[in-house]
């Protein structure tokens, strides 16, 4: 027998918020229903889900809908989960509970072509607009030891 019991932990700044609706059990998935709220639409969330079978400590992993990096805030979120792929045949009451916090991405690559290989110095990204290209290592060494020389 599963009985699924909802929690919620709030984003921590104020101005947002995230609040668990509605927990369903559908066939062998788990469907959490959810509100993120925030006062700046242009927010993006990594948000987690977690169970109180390891006492909340790490994020569930078959999961798939608004749920990891990039969730926007908006109404009526849903999160699937798939208890059975998670933790094999469990029985027992189960608590859940959805976490997050404000992500901001370390780059965002645009148009970025998956299907093309890259080699590491053989594609120059230049960030901003440089007068010159720099010098490679090997160059800048020849021009110091050229001027010792003299």
């Amino acid at each position: 027998m599963f009985t699924p019991v909802a929690g919620c932990r709030s984003l921590c700044t104020i101005g947002q918020n995230v609040t668990i609706k509605k927990v369903e059990l559908a066939g062998e998935k788990i469907i959490v229903h959810y509100d993120l709220d925030d006062s700046n639409s242009g927010n993006e969330y990594m948000l987690n889900l977690y169970a109180s079978k390891d006492n909340y400590t790490t994020p569930l992993t078959k999961v798939k809908g608004d749920i990891g990096g990039e969730v926007k805030p908006g109404l009526d979120k849903k999160v699937e989960w798939s208890l059975i792929e998670e933790y094999g045949a469990y029985k027992g009451r189960i608590s859940l509970e959805l976490r997050g916090k404000v992500y901001i991405a370390f780059a965002k690559l645009k148009n970025f072509d998956t299907e093309k290989s890259y080699k590491r110095g053989s594609n120059t990204i230049f960030f901003g607009r440089p007068e010159r290209p720099p010098r490679s290592a090997w160059n800048c060494s020849r021009a110091i030891s050229a001027f010792r020389a003299r």
